[in-house]
């Protein structure tokens, strides 16, 4: 079995302040430490509100018990809160635990067999139009709410000739959508060994098909990422600490991962392979050239519906 993957967590409780967080990625509390700056001798209790209940984590009192060693685990889908109730800041620190599907090579994620990246490729660009999806990969193909359009290295599809009847009149020629009219079908994709192939060029595969509903413009999707170039450079990478998260369709990350990410499942796992043309084009970035294919390996860690 496949051990968790683990990243660092923590939160300052100042006196006053109280952490609130609806819990999606698991994690543990393993440390409670006074801040350096003591205010007072007064003792420090630190509460923990799980559901709407409420439970003594620690006592820290300053001179006498300055840091103390816990076990706190919080679940997904817990609503938590933390708060003090003592005149000093206090330090909890931990770390989150997220199991990775058996199915899953964590190389993917955590980039073992690749040379050390930069970590200094900007994530968010604007989107060049509008862009949107759906609830299913199949429907980010057919379905007429998306606008696809087709790279002009692409040819549209051809409509197939109708075979004459001997006994009968040809058959008027059925209408075939153009790959920007609000009806489409299946054919405008290419379908390769699970692979996805639009004709704007975008290519996803699913390698671990997640469970609940699909993502969908509005969401919020939290994701663990690795990205490489066609020749496989590893030029960025997410998997440590807080999950990186996004609105789908609002623009804050390149078109095609805001395309490729459309469909997926909370703990699915998949490659989206994006043309220049839906990432970065013409621009030349800190280790990304100008008309780079990007490779996003992505894991949906969390997806929320509001």
């Amino acid at each position: 079995m496949t051990p968790p993957l683990q990243a660092f967590w923590g939160v300052q409780l100042k006196p006053g302040f109280t952490y609130r967080h609806c819990v999606a990625v698991p994690f543990r509390v393993a440390m409670v430490v006074l801040d350096e700056h003591v205010q007072s001798t007064k003792r420090s209790t630190i509460w923990a509100r799980v559901d709407d209940q409420p439970f003594v984590a620690c006592n820290l009192i300053p001179g006498k018990i300055e840091q103390q060693v816990v076990d706190i685990s919080f679940a997904e889908g817990e609503t938590i809160e933390l708060w003090t109730s003592g005149d000093t800041t206090v330090h909890l620190t931990g770390y989150y635990r997220y199991e990775i599907p058996p199915s899953i090579d964590k190389s993917d994620l955590t980039g073992a067999n690749d040379s050390q990246p930069s970590m200094n490729i900007p994530r968010k660009r604007p989107l060049d139009d509008n862009a949107s999806g759906d609830e299913e990969l199949d429907e980010l193909i057919s379905d007429s709410s998306i606008s696809i359009t087709t790279s002009p290295a692409v040819e549209p599809p051809r409509a197939t000739p109708v075979k004459k009847q001997k006994t009968s009149p040809s058959p008027a020629p059925t209408s075939t959508a153009s790959p920007s009219s609000s009806s489409r079908t299946t054919d405008l994709a290419q379908r390769t060994k699970g692979r996805i192939i639009l004709p704007n060029g975008l290519e996803v595969q699913d390698k671990q098909i997640g469970k609940g509903f699909a993502a969908r413009p509005g969401d919020i999707c939290h994701i663990w990422y690795t990205l490489k170039l066609a020749g496989g450079k590893v030029v960025d990478r997410h998997f440590r600490g807080a999950p990186f998260s996004f609105k789908v369709g609002a623009g804050k990350v390149v078109k095609g991962l805001d395309l490729g990410i459309t469909g997926m499942k909370k703990s699915g796992h998949r490659e989206i392979k994006i043309p220049p043309s839906l990432g970065y084009g013409g621009r030349n970035l800190p280790d990304i050239p100008k008309n780079s294919t990007l490779i996003y390996t992505v894991t949906l860690v969390d997806l929320i519906r509001k």
